[in-house]
Formats: C-alpha cells, sequence, structure tokens
C-alpha cells in the first residue's frame, strides 16, 4: 500500500494562501494604513463644541465598513467573492465615531464571518492576548480587543451577537460595552456585515471606562438629544 503524504498546514502557508496582504508587524492588525478619507473628519458646524472623542485612536473589526479600506470578514473567499473593492463610506456608527474626533488607524482581525468565540483564525492567525501571553484572546471581536490590550489604540469597536465583545474583553482584561438590541437600525446594522441580525449589535472595547463613556455619549446623544452633548459626566 502506498503511504499518503500528509499535507503541512502551517502559519506561514495560511497567510500565503490568503490574498489579504498581513500586517507582519503587529498580529492583531489587518491593515494600519488607512487612506486620508477615514482619519478624522469633523464637520466645520462641529469646530466651536466639545468633541467628546477629541484626538483618539480607533480601532474596527473587519466586519464593520471603513471608507477606503475593504471589509473582509474575517474570510479571503468573502474578501474575493464580496467585498473585493474598497468600500466608499463608512457605516454610520464609524462616521459618527468620526464626527465626535476620532481617527480611525486600522481594521482588526476577528473570527471567520464571526461564527466563533475562541479568536483562533486559520487564515490569519491568532491575535495576542497581552494580559495571558500564550492563551486565546477570546472572539469574534478578538484584533479589536487584542489592540486594546496592547495599548495600540484608546478605543476599538466590535460587533456582539452571543457574546464577541464580552468573552474577548473578559479574556483579555479590558472594559467593553455593547449597545443594547433595537438601539437605532442604521447604527446598528447599516455597513456591518450580518451575523444574526436580529441579534447583532456593536460594542466598544477600551482600557478605562471614562473611555468606554465616551464613545457610548458620542453615539447615543447624537440620537436622543439631537446632537447637544451633556459634557458634565465626561
Amino acid at each position: 500500500k502506498k503511504k499518503k503524504k500528509k499535507r503541512n498546514v502551517g502559519v506561514k502557508s495560511s497567510f500565503a494562501s490568503s490574498s489579504r496582504e498581513v500586517d507582519k508587524s503587529d498580529d492583531c492588525f489587518v491593515s494600519s494604513s488607512v487612506s486620508s478619507s477615514a482619519k478624522k473628519e469633523t464637520l466645520s458646524s462641529e469646530s466651536s463644541k466639545l468633541l467628546l472623542l477629541e484626538n483618539v485612536s480607533i480601532a474596527i473589526k473587519d466586519n464593520i465598513d471603513v471608507k477606503g479600506l475593504k471589509t473582509g470578514c474575517g474570510n479571503p473567499d468573502f474578501l474575493r467573492d464580496f467585498s473585493p473593492k474598497a468600500k466608499t463610506e463608512n457605516a454610520p456608527l464609524v462616521e459618527h465615531l468620526l464626527r465626535e474626533g476620532g481617527h480611525v488607524i486600522g481594521k482588526t482581525h476577528m473570527d471567520e464571518l464571526a461564527w466563533s468565540l475562541q479568536g483562533e483564525n486559520y487564515h490569519y492567525g491568532t491575535p495576542r492576548n497581552e494580559r495571558a501571553l500564550g492563551r486565546i484572546p477570546g472572539g469574534s471581536s478578538s484584533g479589536s480587543a487584542s489592540a486594546v490590550s496592547q495599548k495600540l489604540v484608546d478605543l476599538a469597536v466590535g460587533t456582539d451577537t452571543a457574546g464577541s465583545v464580552r468573552v474577548p474583553a473578559s479574556f483579555c482584561g479590558v472594559y467593553s460595552i455593547r449597545m443594547t438590541h433595537n438601539f437605532d437600525e442604521r447604527m446598528c446594522h447599516e455597513g456591518i456585515v450580518p451575523l444574526a441580525k436580529s441579534f447583532d449589535v456593536p460594542g466598544f472595547f477600551a482600557n478605562d471606562l471614562k473611555m468606554l463613556l465616551r464613545a457610548t455619549k458620542g453615539v447615543f446623544f447624537f440620537f436622543f438629544f439631537l446632537g447637544n452633548r451633556c459634557n458634565q459626566f465626561v
């Protein structure tokens, strides 16, 4: 009988087989090169107001649209078939964070199609858990939690269907908050690749509660107070 050759599948081959350029200097970012269109975009009418996220660096999970970047959702086939070109618009959630003075520095890795809570990705590797080296970071918003735990960004955005913000925050030892269901259709779903739409909600990661509060207010108060900020709570 002929012996069957064992297939050698390693990290190097999985990176090479993907159609995505991985930032080798950091294991949590898909790309840390963001076009000027995705950087801080504040309206002229906002210049006289106190911006809640002025000069705050932000990382965005790779299932959320960022202008000038592709949305790969953690899978090279999805990237090739459904998102071959860079996005021309930001997701409304990203847009409001930018209008509050934040600037996006890159998009982060995630479990394939958000279908896991472990944070491991065959194609792009496993983001580092800075608080527990050698252990998984949790998912599916693994790269976002990792970026915050490594203090590479002030704030990171993820999505949560059944724990995909809460689990990696717990594993990586950072603070997180997820939005409530049915908060706002455009904010929670538009420009975001769905997993289970009736359960999907965005969420934030940060190393301190004050930053989470600022990010949450930057989104919530825009709707509930028509842009009037309650800065006494920040």
